[in-house]
């Protein structure tokens, strides 16, 4: 299964429990993979007949470059929509690697994430600086100034509903509907 940073589909590891039923049950393979480690693949969106299946190699959430470096290893750059549409956003904006900011600093990454917000408003540009946005939320809401909170979940929401367009489940994005769902209650 190929490679896309925008996939459709998923993997998931885990085991088959002896005994339980399988389809179609009494089949010699489910007895075969029983009690043994296996691999799911499953869509995380409508399929359509003849489209090819894929998932991402990496974690999806990470910037373009990081993510074009990482897959360096496996001999190809990924040229995939949402790769495309990233480089061609990137080129053309005041923004080029999340590497612009001060880790810890909430005023530097304030303004880089305004930086996006207004000049790249894309939900896979914010998918891609998912771990800057989770960093500004973390320091800015250690300083527990509950006027930044009504700003924070408004950000959060747009970053959790760039990860539903995306389709990208993973651990940042339960992070930060977790997240939504605790500063609403604040509120």
């Amino acid at each position: 299964i190929n490679h896309s940073c925008s996939p459709n589909a998923v993997r998931v590891f885990g085991r088959i429990p002896n005994g339980s039923s399988c389809h179609p049950s009494g089949s010699e393979m489910c007895d075969q993979i029983q009690g043994k480690e296996v691999m799911l693949v499953h869509a995380n969106k409508a399929i359509a007949k003849g489209t090819e299946i894929t998932w991402s190699y990496i974690p999806p959430s990470n910037p373009l470059n990081e993510r074009r470096e990482a897959l360096s290893k496996y001999g190809f750059t990924c040229n995939c929509m949402r790769c495309v549409q990233e480089e061609k956003a990137l080129t053309t904006s005041p923004l080029t690697t999340i590497g612009d900011y001060l880790p810890g600093n909430e005023g530097s990454m304030r303004d880089m994430i305004q930086t996006i917000e207004q000049n790249l408003s894309c939900n896979e540009i914010r998918v891609s600086y998912a771990q800057l946005y989770l960093e500004y939320f973390n320091t800015a809401l250690a300083q527990s100034d509950i006027d930044k909170i009504n700003d924070i979940l408004k950000l959060a929401t747009r970053l959790h509903f760039s990860f539903v367009a995306c389709n990208n489940a993973c651990t940042e994005h339960l992070s930060i509907l977790h997240m939504c769902y605790d500063l609403a209650g604040v509120l």
